[in-house]
């Protein structure tokens, strides 16, 4: 690898294993948020430069499997086999590795340069962890680097192993056994695939990937000429061996078998069997009668929150725009060019940014939530609710932000990962009474029911119509519009931390630039 050419790195992990807490320590504000295109799962993007090497990262959603059944798992797995970025640092939890070596064995099998950050070590060292690095590297074939990514330990020697890794683009050279049965099966198709001599893809990869039917990989296979007899030899293999071995699961059996293997054989000291602080505050904040009222009292407090603070500086922008459009009236003649200027211009702009506030103060709550690991508790604890009128668990936090107002309230709907959820949630968001509207609610009730107590029945009336009416557009929408089968709520409960106030200061900084663009 040249010198000076940028060296491009792929950070992958599961939800909650401390990527992005990493990838902000590392890039800080050189970051670039986006779309990845032509579908809606957020890409980021940031640069470093570390002795004098300019270092591209590429923050991949979160994922537990690189399978081809959620938009999240595909983009992250098309990025590495598409994109062919120099390395892949993937970052598991050192306090449940167990489950986090399942995606290591599957990005074993993308055949790319790997460096594992084993972060939380802190967390994994209260709870009494040791792992043996030597054998685990020597098991996964990857240079294994300990980190705490919430404080930044660890960070120097993981870029150094990176750049040095990079320079060597050597691949680990390690795979998972799939016993005999299988493994002959795959040496057979990758047999194939070289007498072909056009798929650029690793050929064992593709070879597992047509075993295991993965509609993607087919279609990609397709798209290289020669490959008729490859697919053809590939449906017969899986036809011949289907009542000997389940294709739906055989392959997730044995990298799981992998993954527990390098668990055991790298670990030097069993965790202690103690209840963790975590487990102690679950007690009480999940309970099945208490979390539900302890997750309204927080949702009140984050809602009061944003409105209520929010509301101050929000008051001073309007007055600041509201003095220029007098100014603007005053200095420029009457006529079209005063009516741009003061009422289009100023008007339309001022409008827009006086919600700059509720955005920065709902973003701060929201990662502090996320970033204190409460955020799944709320969804888990709200999920059942929610989960009745057609709805996510996560879809919550943003409806109830939209009785403050609807613009941080679509933008909310960003939390929730699932396509036909998001698009649910902010089509409904509208149905929920923002503040705005609350002052025309309470002249028309006190015009029509002067009686001071019809009057407030009248407004409460209209609000709790304008959530039914929510439900019932929910479940129509989900129905007819974004029908199929349900997203599983699958979310992993991390251990409780204070957030990092570099963390949440980004992501307040990245939501109010993308508004106000």
């Amino acid at each position: 690898m040249a010198e000076n050419r940028q060296i491009r790195i792929a950070l992958a992990g599961n939800p909650n294993c401390g990527k992005t807490t990493m990838f902000n320590n590392i890039t800080g504000a050189k970051q670039h948020v986006g779309n990845y295109a032509g579908v809606t799962v957020e890409k980021k993007e940031g640069h470093a430069n570390f002795n004098g090497r300019d270092l591209l990262f590429i923050d991949l959603p979160g994922t537990y499997s690189l399978t081809a059944r959620s938009l999240d798992e595909l983009v992250a797995r098309n990025v590495i086999v598409n994109d062919n970025p120099d390395v892949i640092v993937n970052v598991l939890d050192a306090s449940n590795l167990e489950r986090n070596l399942y995606l290591a064995a599957q990005l074993l099998e993308l055949e790319k340069p790997m460096v594992i950050a084993l972060n939380m070590s802190d967390v994994a060292e209260e709870m009494g962890i040791k792992y043996d690095f030597k054998k685990m590297a020597e098991l996964t074939g990857a240079t294994i680097v300990s980190t705490v990514g919430r404080t930044n330990i660890g960070t120097k020697e993981l870029l150094e192993a990176t750049i040095s890794v990079a320079a060597s683009q050597k691949a680990p050279g390690v795979t998972v056994n799939y016993g005999d049965l299988l493994e002959g099966k795959i040496a057979e198709l990758v047999a194939a695939l070289e007498e072909a001599g056009t798929v650029t893809y690793p050929l064992r990869w593709i070879a597992i990937k047509l075993l295991e039917n993965d509609p993607d990989v087919v279609e990609k296979v397709k798209g290289f000429a020669n490959t008729e007899a490859v697919l053809q030899k590939a449906a017969a293999i899986r036809e011949e061996i289907k009542d000997q071995v389940d294709l739906d699961i055989v392959f997730q059996e044995y990298r799981h078998r992998y993954a527990v293997e390098v668990y055991n054989q790298s670990l030097t000291q069993a965790p202690k069997e103690i209840e963790t602080r975590s487990d102690r505050y679950d007690k009480i904040l999940t309970h099945r009668i208490w979390g539900l009222p302890i997750f309204m009292i927080v949702m009140y407090l984050l809602f009061a929150f944003v409105n209520i603070v929010g509301g101050i500086p929000q008051g001073w922008i309007e007055d600041g725009f509201a003095a220029l459009q007098a100014y603007a009236v005053q200095n420029i003649p009457e006529g079209q060019l005063q009516s741009l200027v003061s009422d289009g211009i100023i008007a339309g702009v001022g409008a827009v940014l006086s919600f700059l506030p509720l955005i920065l103060l709902l973003f701060l709550g929201i990662s502090f939530l996320e970033d204190t690991g409460y955020m799944a508790r709320a969804a888990f604890v709200i999920d059942r609710v929610m989960r009745a009128c057609g709805l996510h668990g996560k879809s919550f936090i943003p409806l109830l932000l939209g009785f403050g107002c609807s613009v941080p309230s679509v933008m909310g709907a960003r939390i929730l990962d699932n396509y036909k959820d998001r698009m649910v949630t902010i089509l409904i968001t509208p149905f929920m009474t923002c503040s705005a509207r609350l002052p025309v609610y309470i002249l028309f009730a006190n015009a029509f029911f002067p009686n001071g107590w019809d009057s407030t029945l009248v407004v409460f009336s209209v609000y709790f119509l304008g959530i039914i009416f929510g439900v019932i557009f929910a479940k129509i929408f989900r129905k007819f519009i974004f029908s199929g089968e349900a997203e599983p709520f699958v979310m992993e409960l991390p251990p409780y931390h204070l957030p990092t106030l570099k963390a949440t200061w980004l992501h307040m900084y990245e939501r109010a630039k993308l508004y106000i663009i």
